[in-house]
């Protein structure tokens, strides 16, 4: 985690963990009361936690080298044997063709896209990045996760936020409605004109790709490329026209 100790790291319904907060806590794990539950001894779970309980979850596994379960708890996808002994992230395909698909993501698999993620969105440790979705939804995930790597305040304050992290349809409903937004991150689906047009012009907006089985592959900012660029070191080819 990227914070210094007296900086805010997450803020959310009401409550407020610092950074020197959030790693005693990580420490702490999973002897809170909040986690008596989410441990087993194959790998930790932050599947049905609160936001705050389920990031500190998820850096605890990550600093104890255990996997971690962020899942829908509504639709679990069905698993079979133990976790990979590199895997860190166990997460799941949206199920938007099915049943969800079990995915095991090793760490380096995400960290090392947030440097370059930096670079391009421009988010620095000052910024409060909102979070619009549920943790299961791994671009989610990915941004209160990159926040916590960078620096930066995980939150569901909008009013007060910098940064938001949406996919077009929620974008377009609270662009409009945070007074101190300065980038916006649409992912999920193909970003539409309508969705681009809610973001005013003093806000850099932001469109990726990337899948929970894939990580990040492709992103540009809106007005500055005509379309997305592969990020460094990401090798892609078509087969009959399918990425």
């Amino acid at each position: 985690m990227g914070g210094r100790d007296q900086d805010t790291a997450i803020v959310w319904r009401g409550r407020s963990l610092t950074y020197a907060e959030l790693d005693a806590a990580v420490e702490q794990w999973p002897h809170l009361p909040a986690h008596a539950q989410s441990h087993d001894a194959q790998s930790h779970d932050a599947s049905a936690l609160d936001l705050p309980d389920a990031l500190v979850c998820v850096v605890a596994a990550a600093r104890q080298g255990c996997a971690v379960r962020v899942e829908d708890p509504a639709a679990r996808p069905e698993r079979s044997g133990d976790p990979d002994p590199d895997a860190f992230l166990l997460v799941a395909t949206s199920g938007s063709t099915g049943r969800p698909k079990p995915l095991a993501r090793t760490a380096a698999s995400w960290v090392d896209s947030f440097a370059e993620f930096t670079d391009i969105t421009g988010i620095r440790p000052t910024d409060s990045v909102a979070i619009t979705g549920p943790l299961h939804a791994t671009m989610h995930l990915f941004a209160a996760l990159h926040a916590l790597w960078l620096g930066a305040c995980v939150t569901d304050d909008r009013a007060q936020a910098t940064v938001v992290h949406a996919v077009p349809a929620v974008l377009r409903d609270v662009a409009p409605r945070m007074p101190h937004l300065r980038i916006a991150v649409v992912a999920g689906t193909m970003l539409d004109s309508v969705a681009a047009q809610s973001v005013p012009d003093s806000v850099r907006l932001v469109e990726y790709y990337g899948a929970a089985e894939l990580s990040l592959i492709a992103a540009r900012v809106v007005g500055e490329q005509p379309s997305l660029v592969l990020l460094r070191d990401v090798e892609v080819r078509t087969d009959d026209g399918y990425l």
